[in-house]
């Protein structure tokens, strides 16, 4: 006969599938680093069911990242943006993204993991462009104009590092070709929200589609 998980078990398992927001924080202070461990067990599990629920995606980092586990944490954004299981959520993007900043801003020495650093600093990348997407899809003009600034942001901290012959220095030129494709979404949006003239954001938006090509 199969063995009834523990009432302990059963309170965790409920705690990570309510819908209400998830007070890892106390239940980590409360049991320490035992159940710290089966707290993430129990979202490992129900991730295999349902790899495609944000939510559980990002308290998964999340208590990564409380557990001073960044790596972790790093190596899950990375796994779950390959297989582009819950790439239509913005809230995960947001995640991904801070993740991916928290753990490069914590690399004091570049040399000392170039490769890697390198391969977070493209993926970091391709997440800006992600959000920009996702907040011109959803997000009012201002929400775009934040998504955008940020992508330009990532753009401009990779410069100094392209040498034009690896993954990162490829992913730059090829993200910079969708900054100026979602410039000119932008530029269309903010007339179709009364803030540009057409005729002005028609024009415009054609160089920067244009200009994304080149």
């Amino acid at each position: 006969m199969k063995p009834s998980p523990s009432p302990s078990h059963v309170w965790k398992r409920r705690l990570i599938l309510s819908s209400s927001p998830v007070p890892e924080e106390r239940l980590l202070e409360s049991e320490g680093e035992d159940g710290r461990d089966q707290l993430l067990d129990v979202i490992r599990t129900e991730l295999r069911a349902r790899p495609d629920d944000p939510d559980l995606n990002i308290r998964l980092v999340a208590v990564y990242r409380s557990s001073n586990r960044l790596r972790d944490a790093v190596l899950h954004c990375q796994e779950a943006e390959k297989t582009r299981a819950v790439e239509s959520s913005l809230e995960w993007c947001s995640c991904v993204i801070k993740t991916f900043e928290e753990y490069l801003e914590s690399v004091q020495d570049v040399e000392s993991d170039q490769n890697n650093w390198r391969a977070v600093k493209k993926d970091h990348l391709l997440s800006c462009c992600s959000c920009v997407k996702l907040t011109l899809a959803s997000g009012d003009v201002g929400e775009c104009r934040e998504a955008l600034e940020s992508f330009d942001g990532a753009l401009r901290s990779v410069k100094p590092y392209v040498n034009g012959a690896d993954e990162l220095s490829r992913a730059f030129l090829e993200m910079k070709g969708h900054l100026y494709m979602h410039a000119g979404t932008f530029l269309l949006k903010m007339a179709q929200k009364n803030e540009m003239r057409w005729r002005d954001a028609c024009e415009l938006a054609a160089l920067c589609y244009l200009k994304s090509f080149y």
